[in-house]
């Protein structure tokens, strides 16, 4: 398993104000949306779930169902 990790070293001067303005979210929906985005990743890779097909029906279980899915995942 790899062990790459990601580390912040400034936050963006351009990307979050881009995302505000195009989305209509706030900076703190944003970061919440990308929490949740990266814990379903985790799940994805903790239960080594790769075939495109599978990982194509949870992330569209995603955006359709959001709650249910993030739900499923914590109990896991």
């Amino acid at each position: 398993m790899k062990t790459d990790t990601i580390s912040t070293v400034n936050n963006s001067v351009r990307l979050f104000p881009e995302l505000e303005m195009q989305t209509g979210l706030s900076s703190q929906e944003i970061n919440a949306d990308l929490k949740d985005k990266a814990e379903v990743l985790k799940w994805l890779s903790k239960k080594k779930i790769d075939n495109v097909d599978d990982v194509g029906k949870v992330i569209s279980t995603y955006y359709t169902n959001k709650a249910n899915l993030m739900k499923f995942i914590s109990k896991k």
